[in-house]
């Protein structure tokens, strides 16, 4: 199975729910013109924040944003644990963490 980081899940997500019809762009070009049948990835790194995500929907006049803000990274480790005791005894297989 391919790793993904969270924002390409939440795409994924998104995608599949509009029967793949966008294609992704991974750029910081903001002059670029853009499609309507595309998903653009942007990210930030810096200062203390372990992790934030936004999704922004854009329409001509409006737009809504999602956004998740880790504040700290034993939220990972949570996970981590949590996954860790979904597949203790789970058979030989792929899983996984919509499965938990």
């Amino acid at each position: 199975m391919r790793q993904v980081g969270t924002a390409l899940m939440i795409a994924n997500k998104i995608n599949k729910n509009c029967n793949n019809k966008y294609s992704y762009v991974f750029t910081r070009n903001v002059k670029a013109k853009k499609s309507y049948n595309e998903i653009e990835f942007s990210s930030i790194r810096g200062g203390k924040l372990a992790g934030e995500h936004t999704v922004i929907f854009l329409g001509n006049n409006e737009s809504i944003e999602l956004t998740h803000t880790a504040y700290s990274r034993s939220i990972y480790i949570e996970g981590a644990l949590r996954a860790a005791e979904f597949i203790i005894n789970k058979k030989n297989g792929l899983y996984s963490m919509d499965d938990i």
